[in-house]
């Protein structure tokens, strides 16, 4: 049986939930929300506390081949959701951690060098609303989970 992009959303918390295990956080240290917690279908959030008290979410971001995508408007969420990249193209598993900030200016800056090529429009459907994010474009931010780690400690469990 084929997982649905539901599926494979949720299984993108849980595999960074399991990295950050695997790092060394406390499992009282992160917390995984659904649709149900996010308010919006099909949504997952793993939230973060580190030692330093700054609580942080993580927003995975999951692909199984081609690219990942995201809105060409994308701006920085108001709680500045980390995106995390799992990639789990050709049978492997990688992570890439990016700061929302410079997600939003590389989208930005690569979507209007896009336009510009194409006459101020999109190559086959100006509708479109995606920007694709290439490996080459996140490969800096690779395992830089010391973006987010500080030390980590325990957080409420909420509910």
């Amino acid at each position: 049986m084929k997982p649905n992009n539901f599926q494979i959303n949720e299984a993108g918390a849980h595999l960074i939930a399991a990295k950050l295990l695997l790092l060394g956080w406390p499992s009282g240290s992160f917390l995984i929300y659904g649709p149900r917690e996010c308010g919006v279908p099909n949504r997952y959030r793993v939230r973060v506390q580190n030692r330093a008290g700054d609580k942080l979410s993580l927003r995975p971001r999951v692909r199984r081949s081609g690219t990942w995508y995201e809105p060409a408007d994308y701006r920085a969420e108001n709680d500045d959701a980390y995106p995390v990249f799992v990639d789990l193209a050709e049978g492997g598993l990688a992570f890439y951690v990016v700061p929302p900030h410079w997600l939003e200016q590389d989208i930005r800056t690569r979507h209007q060098q896009y336009l510009d090529e194409h006459q101020g429009h999109r190559a086959r459907n100006d509708a479109s609303k995606h920007h694709a994010v290439e490996l080459e474009h996140i490969e800096q931010w690779r395992d830089r989970w010391d973006l987010i780690e500080g030390e980590p400690v325990a957080c409420e469990v909420v509910g």
